[in-house]
C-alpha cells in the first residue's frame, strides 16, 4: 500500500516587497492553516518517508510550519520541477524518488496538484471527491492511497482519495 499526501501551499501573501512570484512568503493567514495542517497530519498518523517540496518560498514556509511533525528521518528533497512544473512533472518525480518510500509527502502549486490527485483518484468517498474537483484551495491537503507495492505502477484513476482537508475545516 503506497499513500501519496498532495499539499497545496498554505495561503501566500500578495502585499509587500518581493523580488516576484518565486519568493512570495506566506501570510499569517497562510502560517496559522500550515501549522494547522502539520498538526491534523500527525494527529491521523500520516507520516510520509519522503518529502518531495517546490523550492518557491511559501511552498518552503509550508514546510518549515512542520518541522516537529514530521517523521524523525524523513528524507526532504527541493525540486525544482514543482515550481511551474505540470502534473506529469509531479507524478515523474514521485515515481522517480519514491523508490522505496511507503508514503510521500509532496508540497506544491496549482493547477498542477489539483490536476495530479484529478487523475490519480479513481475511487473514495463521494463528498471528498466532490469537494476537491469543486476547488483546491491554498493549504489543502489530498491523501491518496494506492494498492500498489511500487510507485512506477501508478496509473490515471489508480488511487482512493482517503481524505480531503481544506485549512477551513480544521479553523
Amino acid at each position: 500500500m503506497l499513500n501519496l499526501y498532495l499539499l497545496r501551499h498554505a495561503k501566500s501573501s500578495r502585499t509587500g516587497l518581493f523580488a516576484g512570484d518565486f519568493d512570495r512568503p506566506l501570510s499569517a493567514r497562510g502560517r496559522r492553516a500550515a501549522r494547522l495542517m502539520s498538526r491534523h497530519m500527525a494527529a491521523r498518523k500520516l507520516s510520509p518517508q519522503l518529502v518531495l517540496c517546490s523550492p518557491a518560498r511559501r511552498t518552503r514556509e509550508t514546510l518549515d510550519a512542520m518541522p516537529e511533525d514530521l517523521p524523525t528521518g524523513a528524507q526532504i528533497l527541493f525540486e525544482k520541477e514543482l515550481y511551474g512544473g505540470t502534473a506529469g512533472d509531479y507524478l515523474a518525480l514521485v515515481e522517480q524518488h519514491g523508490r522505496t518510500a511507503g508514503a510521500v509527502l509532496l508540497i506544491g502549486h496549482n493547477p498542477a496538484a489539483e490536476e495530479l490527485a484529478s487523475l490519480l483518484v479513481g475511487s473514495g468517498e463521494e463528498a471528498a471527491r466532490a469537494a476537491m474537483a469543486e476547488k483546491f484551495p491554498a493549504g489543502a491537503l489530498a491523501h491518496i492511497a494506492f494498492d500498489l507495492a511500487d510507485w512506477s505502477k501508478l496509473t490515471p484513476g489508480s488511487g482512493r482519495l482517503v481524505s480531503f482537508i481544506k485549512p477551513s475545516d480544521l479553523s
